[in-house]
């Protein structure tokens, strides 16, 4: 930052006057000011794609000298392969131990990263910014006071459900769920939801976590169900809708 001051045409008495005031005044470079970037990397999440769209963030920002005057706003890249909980803690303790101030954090994109770290930064007051977690027991106000996330609890999916079953005057749901809680949750969400518009699930498959569903969807393949819900991650949803596909589960049939 400069400062800049003219001194042309002015009377001698008054840059006396100025010179003494600049000579005392906190004319110096922005400060940075640090928030950690949890950056999480599995089969199920990618948040480095988002990289691109931060910094652009950060340039328009750092840009404005109506936003942030006298800082410049930067981020401490934390890694975290696999969503891993214990990784991110160990991230989170590294940096908190740094000469370096974070004044936010900003994910991580996975449960149980989120959990752990919303409950560490709340002792330091540090907001934590979820982009991807969609836990409902991130929900817990009193549990995680810090914690702020953009996307939604995942079992406001079975309003919509219900109302896409209204639409078309479906009775009957079946449903493959993995059986980890955020989806047990969901699926909990489902049938409450369905039981008060008088619906039902005609066909729950529940399968372990880690193992192939391909005996989940020959069961409900079997089944009279004929609307599926497919209750886990992207991965496994692709892996269902090619076993599916293979035993021709297309309608009409």
């Amino acid at each position: 930052m400069r400062c800049t001051i003219r001194l042309c045409k002015m009377p001698m008495q008054y840059i006396t006057v100025l010179l003494v005031i600049v000579s005392h005044c906190s004319c110096k470079d922005k400060e940075n000011l640090f928030f950690q970037l949890y950056v999480s990397n599995s089969s199920s999440v990618d948040a480095s794609v988002g990289i691109p769209a931060i910094n652009y963030a950060l340039q328009l920002i750092n840009n404005d000298s109506s936003l942030l005057p006298n800082y410049n706003l930067t981020y401490i890249e934390v890694q975290n392969p696999e969503c891993n909980p214990k990784v991110a803690v160990k991230g989170f303790i590294e940096e908190i131990r740094r000469n370096t101030t974070s004044v936010l954090i900003v994910g991580p994109d996975c449960t149980g990263p989120t959990e752990a770290i919303a409950s560490l930064a709340q002792h330091w007051n540090l907001v934590t910014i979820s982009t991807g977690s969609i836990s409902p027991s991130l929900s817990d106000n009193f549990t995680y006071p810090f914690l702020l996330r953009v996307s939604p609890s995942a079992t406001g999916i079975a309003g919509g459900l219900t109302s896409l079953m209204k639409q078309f005057n479906w009775k009957y749901l079946g449903i493959i769920t993995v059986d980890i809680p955020i989806f047990r949750d969901v699926k909990a969400a489902i049938v409450k939801e369905l039981q008060f518009q008088q619906k039902s699930i005609i066909e729950d498959i529940v399968f372990l976590n880690n193992h192939n569903p391909q005996q989940s969807v020959r069961d409900i393949h079997a089944s009279a169900a004929r609307i599926i819900y497919i209750n886990t991650y992207h991965d496994y949803g692709r892996e269902i809708m090619c076993q599916a596909a293979s035993l021709g589960m297309f309608y009409p049939d």
